[in-house]
């Protein structure tokens, strides 16, 4: 890896950055501006714009904007005792690949940052260095920026995890929150809490198709196909919104608890033959708490279970890419309600719009309270246009080797800053290798980073 990105990488992985609490590395950003007497400004989300004035001989360039995020996905081991809010990262080499120690690495995005602020010290054009917040989670920036902070007019969005790949296109999507009011019964058995751990982390967007599938909703199945007596007093666990859930629990009052092993064991061992998930695993472990059952809860688990989760269409114009889907990421017992968020995705809008109405019409129909957020625009450049075209040529020039333009069934953020920007603005993904991001199993390829830093250098020299 080059040795300036190497060395900013490097530190961002000392600084903590859960999404919502970007203080930190907001932070080391503003003192390294200041350092370098570079101008910025903080909206009122906290996202931050960095300026540099262009290099000699530059300065009658267009201005371009690089972005990224400054927050990662949080997700470790269940035996890791790692802090996200206070300790740095433990990461190391492998075979030419850089990875933390039973944690996400947080290569997405902070590879993007360490090339941002390496740029500097090359020939370039007027620059805009935008650093947002939240974007693994909310993405509350992308609904509330300050558009009056940038200029440029065109983007370079340093987030795409396939160093052989021009992102141009990225789906609409939206959360849709269900509530529903619980009643409750007295506890008849004993209680325990089962957890299913660790199947495999993969992103909602990029890897839904894979043949995967949804920890929460493996537990639920579980929970209704049980035959024997049983009650539900919890169910929890959520994780950010684009990344399928890889662990679940629920505390359940269970009558004959050998019987349910089996019954859970039996599960496991089928579920491991249809999809992949060598490593998934199960605990069931006595429980101590004096909260009540909730009443009726078979009613609504069938219901539940028949809502597609996974992949709804497949696009007819782009070979293998997904086109509209569905993720169930949220499910929390808290004040007397259960809590459902979903994700549904799609590149057409009018199918995410048929996709809201299901879910409503569905969750609905068994007295649930729903409703939409958070709707995130699409986005769609012209592999003929400009930007495009020198990115492509570029590429290439570095590889030396033909690159793909591609479309992406994930939700980046060139699509609300084209789509709150200006229409006329020219944006263009890419980025290095970034292998099983949003799990502890993320890895960066280092060779990667360095080719994709000279196309990021060669692009600037040349625009």
């Amino acid at each position: 890896m080059t040795q300036k990105v190497r060395d900013y990488f490097k530190h961002i992985t000392t600084i903590p950055r859960p999404s919502g609490n970007e203080e930190k590395i907001r932070e080391r950003l503003i003192d390294w501006a200041s350092k370098n007497s570079f101008n910025y400004k903080i909206d009122s989300i906290g996202n931050v714009v960095i300026y540099l004035p262009a290099s000699p001989w530059y300065e009658e360039k267009d201005v371009v904007i690089l972005q990224g995020h400054m927050d990662m996905v949080c997700v470790k081991a269940p035996t890791s005792t790692h802090d996200f809010f206070k300790d740095p990262l433990q990461t190391y080499e492998e075979d030419g690949w850089l990875k933390a120690k039973d944690t996400t690495l947080g290569a997405d995005n902070g590879i993007a940052l360490a090339m941002m602020l390496a740029i500097v010290e090359h020939p370039h054009p007027a620059l805009e260095l935008f650093f947002t917040v939240d974007e693994e989670r909310w993405l509350t920036w992308a609904l509330n920026f300050d558009t009056s902070l940038l200029s440029g007019k065109y983007l370079i969005n340093l987030d795409t995890e396939d160093e052989w790949e021009i992102c141009i296109s990225s789906s609409w999507w939206a959360r849709v929150d269900c509530i529903h009011q619980l009643e409750f019964e007295a506890i008849k058995y004993p209680s325990y809490e089962l957890k299913i751990v660790w199947l495999q982390g993969w992103h909602s967007g990029v890897d839904i198709h894979l043949n995967r599938w949804n920890a929460i909703v493996a537990l639920l199945d579980i929970i209704h196909s049980y035959a024997g007596s049983l009650q539900v007093i919890e169910i929890h666990w959520w994780q950010a919104d684009n990344a399928i859930p890889t662990d679940s629990k629920a505390v359940l009052a269970v009558e004959d608890i050998e019987k349910f092993d089996k019954h859970v064991l039996s599960y496991i061992h089928n579920y491991k033959k249809k999809y992949e998930a060598g490593s998934l695993s199960y605990s069931i472990t006595p429980h101590i708490g004096d909260h009540p059952a909730i009443k009726n809860h078979s009613d609504f688990l069938s219901v539940l279970l028949n809502i597609p989760d996974w992949v709804r269409t497949m696009s007819e114009g782009v070979d293998g890419l997904v086109e509209s889907s569905v993720n169930l990421w949220m499910f929390i017992t808290a004040d007397s309600k259960f809590n459902i968020t979903y994700a549904p995705r799609s590149s057409d809008n009018k199918k995410l719009g048929w996709l809201v109405d299901e879910l409503h019409t569905q969750h609905g129909s068994i007295g649930w309270v729903v409703s939409t957020r958070s709707r995130y625009p699409w986005r769609y450049q012209n592999p003929n246009d400009a930007l495009v075209q020198l990115v492509k040529k570029h590429y290439e020039d570095v590889l030396q080797s033909p690159i793909k333009i591609v479309a992406y069934h994930a939700g980046l953020e060139c699509g609300a800053l084209v789509g709150k920007l200006w229409t006329h603005v020219q944006s263009v993904s890419f980025g290095p290798t970034i292998k099983h991001p949003h799990s502890i199993n993320e890895k960066v390829y280092i060779p990667s980073v360095d080719r994709v830093y000279q196309v990021l250098k060669k692009i600037l020299i040349n625009f």
